[in-house]
């Protein structure tokens, strides 16, 4: 997908969630790895998937990490730290120029400044509930999503569906 995408989820991580066993699992990858698009330079592993929105181990944050096209090395937001059992609303925006996460319709502190235009994709498909690490699945995800929902426009915050 070259054009602005949005991502949106909910979810809430279950009590017996462990950081050992269950961190870094996505929600939502796209399959095909940075290595076989050319990507490389600063924080760049060739075998991580292109995109991949994950909780991560520190503290079930969200996550979202993608290879941008105008860049070789990867772009990260970071969220914050998500107690379980509660539904929680996150979103993925790219306007064209910079990629945003939010939680529950707020923009999250870790944001890059920096441009990431649209994402680096091999024409592979997307994959729910894990991602690939050097061509095989990896850490599968720990916990309940309601829905994911991919778009081809940057959606405004009021468009969210939040409520």
């Amino acid at each position: 997908m070259t054009d602005a995408p949005f991502l949106r989820t909910r979810l809430p991580a279950p009590l017996d969630w462990d950081a050992g066993r269950n961190g870094n699992a996505s929600i939502l990858s796209r399959r095909g790895s940075a290595g076989a698009a050319g990507k490389h330079g600063k924080n760049t592993d060739p075998d991580e998937p292109l995109a991949q929105f994950a909780i991560t181990n520190n503290g079930r944050e969200a996550q979202f990490n993608h290879y941008p096209l105008n860049n070789t090395y990867p772009t990260t937001n970071w969220g914050h730290g998500m107690v379980e059992l509660k539904w929680w609303h996150v979103a993925v925006v790219n306007d064209g120029r910079y990629t945003r996460m939010y939680v529950e319709g707020a923009p999250v502190a870790d944001n890059p400044k920096r441009v990431s235009q649209g994402l680096t994709t091999l024409g592979l498909p997307w994959l729910v509930g894990g991602h690939e690490y050097a061509g095989a699945v990896d850490v599968v995800f720990h916990g309940n999503v309601g829905d994911i929902r991919i778009v081809n426009r940057p959606l405004s915050v009021d468009e969210f569906l939040t409520a």
